[in-house]
């Protein structure tokens, strides 16, 4: 078995190992050991061993997808609906977009939490992001002493680490599931 095998196969694993006993013996539990490898070696229809043959651009722009989507649900009261940070407007979580009051081609900030923001695209796009206002909304939410280490995180020296990239697409896409 593969680990980008077919689903049937997947499939038959899980019947197999359903009927095998609590030890886990014999051949049904050398397919339920199989069954556990293939389902930790895959996040949610996408096999790490795909992700380990991406370049740094491609797993860059899979995890600003994962960390976009995070970012809009977890400031999201009702998982539908979130607000625009810097104009207070009121949309669905599709249709924003994920700000970052320290733009996104400063490596060390980019996939920072206390960085990012949901954004309309009206704010976002148009108008530049409205950093002015984000800072002032962003200071008083989370305070001047995490917006010093941030301003100071970016003075860092940064270098893409693919498997770092891995790990951080692993653990947003497990957030969201």
């Amino acid at each position: 078995l593969t680990v980008a095998g077919p689903w049937f196969k997947v499939r038959k694993l899980r019947q197999v190992a359903a009927v095998s006993s609590p030890y886990r013996s014999g051949v049904a539990g050398v397919f339920a050991g199989i069954l556990a490898q293939f389902q930790s070696n895959t996040i949610i229809g996408i096999a790490i061993a795909k992700l380990e043959k991406k370049t740094i651009p491609q797993l860059k722009k899979l995890l600003d997808k994962e960390f976009s989507k995070f970012i809009r649900h977890h400031y999201s009261d009702d998982g539908i609906n979130v607000q625009c940070f810097t104009c207070d407007v009121v949309r669905p979580i599709t249709s924003m977009h994920n700000g970052h009051w320290i733009p996104r081609n400063i490596s060390p900030t980019r996939y920072s939490e206390s960085n990012c923001r949901p954004q309309c695209p009206t704010c976002n796009t148009f108008k530049a992001g409205m950093p002015h206002i984000f800072h002032q909304n962003l200071r008083i939410e989370i305070g001047d002493d995490a917006i010093d280490a941030m301003i100071q995180e970016t003075r860092n020296p940064w270098k893409w680490d693919r498997f770092w990239l891995i790990d951080k697409i692993k653990y947003y896409k497990s957030l969201l599931a």
